[in-house]
């Protein structure tokens, strides 16, 4: 097969030329997405230092009821809620539903004017308010994934620290699967803000996705060798430049995975 005649070859092209005609929509779409993570940082720093300082405390709890148990089976549910502890869960709880309460908002809020800034340089025109709206409830889909993932990563990670207690250096074959099944929600996530279809990556034939995905992923290592090479000699002008960088290429493979979307029939 040509290489012109390759799908992610001809999308690359014409999102280049794009690019080019809508040069500060480009520009403002990259400035959006850093002033969101900015925000994010921003907003959610404090409760994370909140959850950290009480995970801690928690920690230090459980390893001593670990301690005490004598080699007797440990109930970690009921343990995590049990008279001693219990307040230490619940201020946990609160403060990671606040997390993520603070984190959907800014998300929604900066991603959903990032993604319909680069629908219009991609030329497929629709109304912000509608656009907003829709990718607000589906993010209501995301966001119930990533909570089972928290959850299950917070059970996981717990249970290490006991296995841990009783056998050092354990493996945890576990962590590496849930970790794989989170980085593909992520992917079926990114592959759903072009239509706002759920579905999407799964109506994608495995051969656009995976010419995307690659391609990406190439774009991406070939980012970090550059700016390792750079961090030799520079460390501050790696972290400048990978700035300036990170964000142009972040924008650019959005515009490119709504050109490929749009060949789909979502």
């Amino acid at each position: 097969m040509k290489i012109k005649e390759q799908f992610i070859v001809r999308n690359f092209a014409i999102s280049l030329k794009l690019i080019k005609t809508n040069l500060h929509l480009f520009v403002l779409a990259c400035l959006v997405d850093l002033a969101f993570f900015f925000s994010l940082g921003l907003f959610t720093a404090p409760v994370k230092d909140r959850i950290s300082s009480y995970a801690v405390t928690l920690n230090t709890q459980l390893s001593q009821t670990l301690a005490s148990s004598k080699g007797e089976t440990v109930n970690l549910l009921s343990r995590l809620f049990s008279l001693e502890v219990s307040p230490i869960t619940n201020k946990i709880i609160f403060f990671v539903i606040t997390s993520f309460i603070i984190s959907y908002a800014v998300f929604v809020i900066f991603q959903s004017t990032n993604w319909w800034l680069n629908k219009k340089i991609a030329n497929q025109k629709i109304k912000y308010e509608q656009y907003a709206a829709s990718f607000a409830k589906i993010n209501l889909i995301w966001l119930a994934g990533y909570v089972i993932y928290k959850l299950i990563d917070l059970t996981v990670g717990l249970r290490k620290v006991f296995i841990e207690k009783i056998a050092p250096g354990a493996p945890s074959p576990s962590e590496q699967l849930i970790f794989v099944l989170f980085i593909f929600m992520c992917i079926a996530a990114w592959f759903s803000y072009p239509e706002l279809k759920a579905k999407a990556l799964f109506k994608t034939p495995i051969k656009k996705s995976a010419q995307l995905i690659i391609f990406a992923g190439v774009l991406y290592g070939l980012l970090q060798l550059i700016l390792f090479v750079i961090g030799k000699v520079n460390p501050a002008g790696a972290t400048i430049i990978g700035i300036l960088l990170i964000l142009p290429l972040i924008n650019f493979v959005k515009i490119l995975t709504i050109k490929v979307v749009s060949h789909v029939r979502t």
